[in-house]
């Protein structure tokens, strides 16, 4: 899975330079837009991994502004580009906790490795804190790559010694952290423990008894001490 790239950048000949860097060195750029309403509806429609934001777009609200707006509702992680050291903008744009800086004339040894780290650093805090990443989404790594994973495909995750193995609708992940802190991390009311082995994603639950659980064609065992949780839980979807 190559890492996705969006471009929000209104000078085009720089922009196609970026993207083109980017490419030869195997991202994909889901698109070079050069407006907020332009970032915002690529955003929405193709979901990239990292975006590439210059801070002095033209419009009337500059990177700093849009990338406060997607912030505030998207764990994006953001590399700035500009040409503008003045200590106020940088200051600011500091504030957001962006992934990385990159000054213009840009570098074509230090983008790809910037985007690269903006990327893998995002993931590890995604994975080791509780700082929330998409709404819908985590992320989990396979092979050298992080893929997204929609959190309504994810059919229960079983406990392996220090590891979680997640079962989805479209195949099997790894993830390298126990249940009890994958539980915990997720914090997500689709999911509840049903067993010191298991937990399961409610709304693909096909039926249960007092015992076990049926989800598609697979059987799952609930505890005891997790009887009571579980049944409030299937009250409340």
């Amino acid at each position: 899975m190559k890492i996705k790239v969006l471009i929000v950048e209104d000078e085009a000949l720089i922009a196609e330079e970026i993207s083109e860097c980017l490419t030869e060195n195997d991202f994909e750029v889901t698109e070079i837009v050069a407006t907020s309403h332009g970032a915002l509806k690529s955003i929405k429609e193709n979901r990239p991994d990292v975006i590439l934001m210059d801070i002095s777009i033209k419009g009337e609200e500059n990177g700093i502004g849009l990338s406060k707006r997607i912030l505030q509702t998207d764990n994006y992680p953001i590399v700035f580009l500009t040409s503008n050291t003045q200590s106020g903008i940088v200051k600011e744009a500091s504030e957001l906790k962006p992934s990385a800086f990159l000054l213009k004339p840009f570098n074509e040894r230090e983008l790809p490795i910037a985007i690269e780290l903006a990327f893998s650093n995002h993931n590890k805090d995604i994975i080791t804190s509780k700082k929330p990443l998409l709404k819908d989404s985590i992320f989990v790594k396979n092979g050298k790559m992080f893929e997204r994973i929609k959190l309504t495909d994810i059919l229960y995750i079983q406990a392996d010694g220090s590891y979680s193995s997640i079962k989805t609708t479209s195949g099997n992940y790894t993830l390298a952290l126990n249940l009890s802190h994958f539980n915990e991390e997720i914090n997500n009311g689709l999911f509840i423990r049903v067993h010191r082995s298991y937990v399961i994603n409610l709304h693909n639950i096909t039926s249960f008894d007092a015992n076990s659980i049926l989800i598609g064609d697979i059987t799952v065992p609930i505890s005891k001490q997790f009887q009571e949780t579980f049944l409030e839980g299937i009250k409340k979807i």
